[in-house]
């Protein structure tokens, strides 16, 4: 068996109090200033806790997960998607440091359960309504997992993968989320709520089917109004991939709504164009209070839309807009850039048409193979992929070779649009129009993807520096690091001997080295010598200085020969202190300094432990293949 890898054994735990964490997303985008939690942890809470545990949630986004919790839990389950997998890591590594058992579950871990059992001990692949009750009470009776469907873990034979679990076919045995069991900080704005599971298109370059199947399974009406009649008077987002999939079944949701008198502040729902095929469901949406829809138009491209297997094309895409736009209800648009057909005049088109047809809010987005989706498998048999480091798998970082531009062109080029989109100039246009409301978002949006810009500075410098040489370090084992940018400083200092009668001083040194790795962006900084608490403070303002334009900084502390306790508590105190967009990883740390810099954390921390060079480089270079 792998070393790092927890062996599952048949003895019963005890198994009380259970942590659900949702992890915070890597950067800054569209959305970041409107959280709605995912419903799959706090589903799970409700129905965990109908069996007599204690469940908490946690979106990180809105609460830091304490260090309290963690060290009280019995249990830990980390949910990842593919851009948040980095950060469940780190919390799932934490967890099962602290001697927690811990399970993941989500779309990412469901298509790449080798990777997550390096940081957890068991993987819930697919849906865990039924997979995840069931495991912790095996878990607490000492069961055999191998009768439980839809897991993946390792025994003393190895990796053990269980038999897929069928797709729960009735939704109305699941009971509703219990969104009461999250910590979220303050009151919800939006109420998330889900009416149906899967999708029956199939877009190349989504992991929805994959992940729920291409039947439409759907909640009865009648279960749907029981959920919405305790959020009369609130905001309501409805969380389907296609809320309007069954045509039919929506407008006899919203015409039941009406009659049983439910009346919500406002909703809004992701969807398709053909929703502008039904004016009858348009009117309904509007008298029910229906204020946005979400819709993915992903092209102006007749032939990238085709490559997408989108089953529209841009006569859909306008008639969907204007129709959507005389029943005043507003849209947000997404399109997917990068295709094999699209070229740099493509996001120039699109931004154009954008503009053209006044879509209230959009994202432009760079085309990004998630596990387990037809578009990863085809750019990976390519050779495409350049990096393998989820974080930057949001949709707002290229990680492939486009077909017709440079990634930078394409990168840029997004970044470009969506400034030119949210700009204080087309935020005055709406001003002029008396829109007062499109007006605040476009200076909203402009705020956030500027925001978003500064905290991709590094990778966006690095795509301009390295790009022709990306694609080979990526097939490339190990670190590969600049030495034009290697750099070393000597400090010396006196120092008092301490248990001399005389006053006596010795001469200490420092040296501190700094590196910097090309694959993964980080700037390694090792140290060797003797550590006070000044020279703490300057090993303080060199990683600050470092994380203004590196999103991760590696300390190497296996040559330090001493750190005096005051050094220990300033680094304790300060490590775990900086922006959420940097991550601090450590090598070589003693268990005694260890302790002192968890003991000081009170939330789960920016930084990480690893004991080898060889562990580091599993998590910095992601060598997964998807």
């Amino acid at each position: 068996m792998k070393e790092g890898y927890i062996m599952i054994t048949r003895k019963t735990r005890r198994i009380e109090r259970i942590v659900l964490v949702e992890p915070r997303a890597p950067g800054y985008h569209i959305y970041s200033a409107f959280t709605v939690p995912r419903l799959g942890l706090p589903l799970m809470a409700r129905i965990l806790r109908g069996r007599g545990y204690t469940v908490d949630v946690f979106v990180q986004e809105r609460a830091a997960v304490p260090m309290s919790a963690l060290r009280e839990a019995d249990l830990v389950g980390v949910s990842a998607t593919t851009s948040t997998a980095g950060e469940a890591y780190k919390i799932a590594s934490f967890a099962r440091g602290m001697g927690k058992p811990v399970v993941m579950g989500g779309p990412h871990v469901t298509f790449v359960p080798e990777e997550a059992l390096c940081y957890c001990d068991i993987v819930v692949r697919g849906e865990g309504d039924e997979t995840f009750p069931e495991l912790v009470d095996a878990l607490r009776d000492g069961a055999d997992l191998n009768a439980i469907k839809g897991l993946s873990f390792y025994d003393n034979t190895g990796m053990v993968r269980t038999e897929d679990r069928p797709l729960v076919c009735d939704l109305d045995t699941l009971p509703p989320p219990d969104l009461n069991t999250i910590h979220f900080g303050k009151r919800m704005p939006i109420i998330p709520v889900q009416t149906s599971r899967g999708c029956p298109f199939h877009c190349t370059f989504c992991s929805v089917t994959e992940m729920f199947g291409h039947r439409y399974r759907t909640r009865s009406v009648e279960n749907v109004l029981d959920e919405l009649e305790r959020y009369n008077g609130r905001r309501v987002f409805f969380v389907d991939d296609n809320f309007t999939a069954a045509p039919k079944r929506t407008f006899e949701l919203l015409t039941r709504m009406k009659e049983r008198g439910i009346r919500l502040k406002s909703w809004s729902a992701q969807t398709r164009v053909d929703i502008a095929k039904q004016p009858e469901l348009m009117e309904l949406m509007r008298e029910t209070n229906c204020t946005r829809v979400y819709i993915g138009f992903e092209s102006v491209n007749p032939k990238t839309l085709e490559r997408f297997n989108k089953r529209q094309d841009v006569d859909d895409v306008r008639f969907a807009i204007e129709t959507l736009h005389k029943h005043r209800v507003r849209v947000h648009g997404m399109f997917m850039l990068g295709a094999d057909d699209d070229t740099p005049e493509t996001i120039r088109e699109t931004l154009r048409f954008a503009n053209r047809m006044r879509i209230d809010t959009v994202q432009f987005l760079a085309l990004t193979p998630l596990p387990g989706t037809k578009t990863a498998h085809e750019l990976e048999m390519a050779g495409r992929i350049f990096t393998h480091d989820w974080r930057l798998y949001d949709g707002h970082h290229v990680v492939y070779k486009p077909m017709n531009m440079t990634p930078e062109q394409l990168q840029r080029g997004i970044l470009w649009g969506m400034l030119q989109f949210y700009s204080w100039r087309q935020a005055l246009k709406f001003a002029v129009r008396l829109d007062s409301l499109n007006a605040a978002l476009r200076i909203l949006g402009s705020g956030l993807v500027r925001k978003a810009a500064r905290a991709s500075g590094d990778f966006n410098t690095w795509l301009h520096s390295h790009q022709d040489q990306i694609s080979d370090w990526a097939r490339a084992r190990g670190f590969k690091f600049d030495a034009s940018q290697a750099s070393e400083r000597l400090v010396e200092y006196r120092r008092r001997i301490k248990d001399s009668a005389l006053e006596k001083y010795e001469t200490m040194r420092l040296k501190i080295s700094t590196a910097y790795e090309l694959k993964t962006r980080a700037a390694f900084v090792s140290l060797e010598g003797d550590i006070d608490r000044r020279r703490a403070r300057l090993i303080k303002r060199r990683i600050k200085k470092l994380a203004r334009s590196k999103s991760t900084v590696v300390l190497d502390f296996a040559q330090v020969q001493d750190i005096t306790p005051e050094a220990g508590d300033y680094l304790a105190r300060k490590l775990g202190r900086f922006k959420r967009s940097v991550r601090i990883k450590l090598i070589g740390a003693t268990a005694e300094f260890r302790d002192k810099l968890l003991g000081a954390a009170k939330h789960v921390p920016a930084f990480e432990f690893f004991d080898s060079v060889d562990s580091l480089q599993r998590n910095l270079l992601m060598p997964t293949r998807i």
